[in-house]
């Protein structure tokens, strides 16, 4: 027996409504230009973590212009050849390379991807990546992170075999 599912119309027009509102094309500059603005007020140097997808890489375009002198760390977690094709992988990387060559590119693959369990449960993955980025912030790196990628270094990722507890 199949059970029928009810449609909140209502919501779906609110939030419609709501996305059609936030996403106006004609602001995008606007939207830009308010963001590089608050990076130059309240950013002197710091890590920004990119996935490469369109919201990062447009926050990358921003920072690596604002910050052109100064510090920038780009953060990028590596899912595994188990949740992202390689060749991807490494498109996403030299996408970051060429938007910001000068920055310095911290790369740490995701180390429970080969068990089943990680494919449902995220809670390590939220506890790994999020205490490398507090790591980062705070300058006390630890040596969880598989390497880092420096402008100008197109070999591999150096690997670090120890693991943080």
């Amino acid at each position: 027996m199949s059970t029928a599912v009810e449609i909140d119309w209502e919501w779906l027009r609110r939030w419609r409504e709501y996305f059609l509102e936030w996403y106006d094309e004609s602001r995008v500059e606007d939207k830009a230009a308010e963001a590089a603005s608050f990076m130059e007020r309240y950013v002197d140097e710091g890590v920004l973590s990119v996935s490469g997808g369109k919201d990062s890489m447009t926050m990358l375009h921003i920072a690596a212009a604002v910050l052109r002198n100064r510090e920038l760390a780009v953060f990028h977690w590596d899912h595994g050849a188990a949740l992202m094709p390689r060749g991807i992988e490494e498109e996403i990387l030299e996408n970051i390379r060429s938007v910001a060559p000068k920055a310095k590119l911290i790369v740490k693959r995701y180390s429970f991807g080969r068990d089943e369990r990680a494919r449902h449960d995220w809670r390590p993955w939220y506890r790994e990546f999020f205490s490398i980025l507090r790591d980062l912030a705070t300058g006390t790196t630890s040596s969880a992170l598989e390497g880092m990628r420096v402008a100008g270094e197109r070999q591999g990722v150096e690997s670090s075999r120890g693991r943080a507890g």
